[in-house]
């Protein structure tokens, strides 16, 4: 029990440096940035699809053709191999475009559209960095030695991942929120705007638990987190974490089936839509006992090799 509450006390210490510090309101607000610009992207969309249609509609009425008799017919999409793809009945393909777009702006569907735009690359940087830098942190404000006399570093290591855990889904909640309350009026004033009532149809299938989309999301960041923390906190440099995070998530390919990156791929494409803006690799198929060992077993060698060298250096240098 005392090693537990000395956690918590460590873990209140860290939370109240980093709000104190103000690290918890800008990743707030750079979270918000992202939630602004997904807003206007979908706004934007909507516009584009919207003009769209009433340009397809337009040129439909001058050549004297039945519009309600063109939307009766489902459009058809041909596979050019290779010369590009051709639209059949383009007036309803345009219409169901418009209508996707309407219904990823709902207040249900805003929420997974931005779940997808941010977990998957942005916040796994956002937050890889971040966990870096309080990783690092002690080290560069001297008070390592301090902490060091009275903890082991493992209590200090499991409180500082805890603040980051509660950081994250802290500030993730509040960018959802704001997202979600921001969707009500945003689908407002586009829809009288520009009379789309008659647009809004369920065109795609949102019945995945909001729920488990948010806990999945939780997890990947974990994941990232912990990967990063361990790297700075063990080379006492965040340099080294900050390129894994950035080359990993952004830059180098899947290297195989259980390369954790398609293993999360794979079971987004499970959890997510991925109509909305971002969309996922295609993923390498998997067994899914073995996707999840391998990722529980990427996390247990990294805490395992961050445990030996933590034990056998002299952590008052």
């Amino acid at each position: 029990m005392t090693y537990i509450k000395n956690i918590f006390k460590l873990t209140k210490k860290e939370i109240f440096y980093q709000k104190y510090s103000k690290n918890i309101f800008f990743v707030t607000m750079l979270l918000i940035f992202f939630a602004g610009t997904h807003l206007f992207s979908l706004y934007m969309n909507v516009l584009h699809r919207y003009n769209m249609y009433t340009q397809n509609e337009l040129s439909h009425i001058e050549q004297g053709l039945d519009i309600l008799e063109h939307l009766s017919i489902p459009h058809v999409i041909h596979d050019g191999l290779g010369t590009g793809i051709t639209i059949e009945n383009t007036l309803h393909f345009d219409f169901v475009q418009l209508s996707i777009a309407l219904q990823n702006i709902s207040p249900r569907n805003i929420i997974s559209g931005f779940l997808e735009y941010i977990i998957f690359v942005i916040c796994a940087i956002i937050f890889g960095i971040y966990a870096s830098y309080i990783g690092t942190f002690d080290y560069k404000s001297k008070t390592h030695k301090f902490f060091s006399v009275s903890n082991s570093q493992w209590e200090i290591a499991i409180s500082k991942i805890l603040s980051l855990i509660f950081v994250m889904v802290l500030t993730i909640l509040i960018s959802i929120l704001f997202v979600f309350a921001s969707s009500f009026l945003l689908r407002e004033i586009i829809i009288e705007r520009y009379n789309l009532e008659r647009f809004i149809i369920n065109m795609l299938n949102y019945d995945n638990s909001l729920f488990i989309q948010i806990i999945f999301s939780f997890s990947i960041i974990i994941f990232y987190m912990v990967i990063c923390f361990f790297i700075s906190f063990v080379t006492k440099n965040m340099i080294f974490s900050t390129i894994f995070i950035i080359f990993f998530v952004a830059v180098i390919p899947f290297l195989g089936a259980y390369d954790p990156r398609n293993v999360i791929a794979y079971f987004s494409h499970h959890i997510f839509n991925f109509e909305s803006r971002f969309v996922m690799n295609n993923a390498i198929p998997i067994d899914v006992t073995k996707g999840i060992m391998s990722i529980l077993a990427t996390v247990f060698l990294t805490i395992l090799v961050s445990n030996i060298i933590i034990k056998n250096r002299n952590n008052y240098i």
